[in-house]
């Protein structure tokens, strides 16, 4: 599979709409995930990222109106997993974690997102650290047809090599005619630190679609962990 660069990835992709990456740092030591969203509209501009526990969530900048329908939480850790998606979905999943069932089957009882009368794909990722390794579950759902028809997607990485990392979007295009994500994620060559993964995916969003931006890099041997956050608005 041809590698791009990240920087070259998150250019190439135009208007992403929210974008996931999972991957292994350069020094083979960490797993490594981001997760960033753009906006098209007001009520999406106008939001943010906080850091909740070891999570994430996603709320209304200062002096933004309370749109429950932009507010979720789109990073949760629990048991040495993470679980990152880019809606409500995500809650949901866990929440069907904690009664047992896998997360193939959690993601299967999930729909598309309902937004402006289309049907917008859900992105999913789970990331699973074991004692010396992890293993990375990417997932899409969307639109197959007009009648309403679901496809979905599973794309699963082990034994990821050192400096690479895959990046699944819900679109691919320009902000004025984009369309949902076509193929598998793309394989990346990462930087060689949190701050380069920083930068290659923040400066080469576009500066009036992105929103905000979560990046973590965690030890396979310790668990212990380093996140950064860039958010738009305060």
């Amino acid at each position: 599979m041809l590698r791009h660069t990240l920087a070259d990835a998150i250019w190439s992709a135009g208007y992403p709409g929210a974008g996931i990456l999972a991957g292994k740092s350069v020094d083979g030591e960490s797993a490594v995930a981001a997760f960033f969203v753009c906006g098209l509209t007001d009520s999406d501009l106008q939001r943010r990222f906080v850091e909740d526990g070891g999570g994430v969530l996603l709320q209304p900048a200062e002096g933004a109106p309370n749109n429950a329908l932009n507010i979720y939480q789109p990073v949760i850790t629990f048991e040495n997993k993470m679980l990152i998606g880019n809606g409500a979905h995500t809650e949901s999943i866990f929440n069907t974690f904690q009664n047992g069932k896998s997360f193939g089957r959690a993601v299967k009882e999930q729909m598309c997102l309902s937004r402006d009368d289309s049907l917008a794909p859900r992105i999913t990722a789970l990331i699973d650290m074991g004692e010396n390794d992890f293993d990375v579950d990417l997932r899409i759902t969307k639109a197959a047809d007009e009648q309403g028809g679901i496809k979905r997607q599973s794309f699963k990485y082990a034994e990821i090599m050192p400096g690479t990392g895959y990046l699944l979007s819900m679109y691919q295009g320009t902000p004025n005619s984009f369309s949902d994500f076509e193929g598998e994620p793309q394989s990346v060559e990462l930087g060689a630190s949190i701050f380069d993964i920083v930068a290659d995916i923040w400066e080469n969003l576009s500066s009036h679609e992105r929103v905000s931006l979560w990046v973590k890099c965690t030890s396979m041997k310790s668990h212990r962990s380093i996140s950064r956050i860039i958010n738009k608005n305060r």
